[in-house]
């Protein structure tokens, strides 16, 4: 999900996969950014005339972890991005995750 000033602005599920053992999987993900849902206020209108927005992300996965067939183990891994879309170029800028 995507949060401006802590409302969600975007969200999008990402269905099923698999990565194997010692393996990493990229993963790149489009969402529709709604105005509708942004916060009216006074520091919108100050963000959209400076050119750019401060925006949040947060990300959570979850699945089965199958080890030797034998033993299958649910984790959950969740990660927050702070970053900065530059209305102007169209990008975003100052990817901060932690």
């Amino acid at each position: 999900s995507v949060l401006y000033a802590g409302v969600k602005i975007a969200d999008r599920q990402i269905n099923g996969g698999r990565v194997r053992f010692r393996e990493t999987k990229e993963i790149n993900v489009t969402v529709k950014l709604m105005s509708a849902k942004a916060p009216i206020s006074e520091n919108l209108s100050i963000d959209i005339s400076s050119g750019s927005l401060n925006l949040t992300s947060n990300v959570k996965f979850s699945g089965t972890v199958h080890m030797l067939k034998i033993i299958n183990i649910r984790k959950t891994i969740e990660m927050a991005c702070a970053m900065k879309l530059n209305l102007t170029s169209h990008t975003i800028q100052g990817i901060q995750c932690q």
